[in-house]
């Protein structure tokens, strides 16, 4: 049996964990050499792919939760 929704949750999941992760990249290559205005711009778009996250990750453990289908199989192949 497969879970269409919790597949795309997951994925969903992993691109915002992904985004988030470049966020933090752009934020910290700059954080010497940005000028102040441009840090805290990377530090608000930092902010809001946590935030994303966030809310991936409790879309995604709501579903398991209410349709009981964390052990079936994921439709997509992205790993964890």
């Amino acid at each position: 049996m497969v879970c269409d929704e919790r597949a795309r949750l997951l994925s969903e999941y992993h691109r915002a964990i992904s985004d988030s992760s470049r966020a933090a990249q752009k934020l910290a290559d700059l954080t010497a050499t940005a000028p102040h205005e441009d840090f805290r711009t990377l530090a608000r778009e930092r902010q809001r792919a946590l935030a994303r996250v966030n809310r991936a990750r409790v879309a995604y453990e709501d579903h398991v939760a209410k349709h009981d289908c964390g052990d079936v199989m994921c439709a997509t192949a992205d790993p964890i």
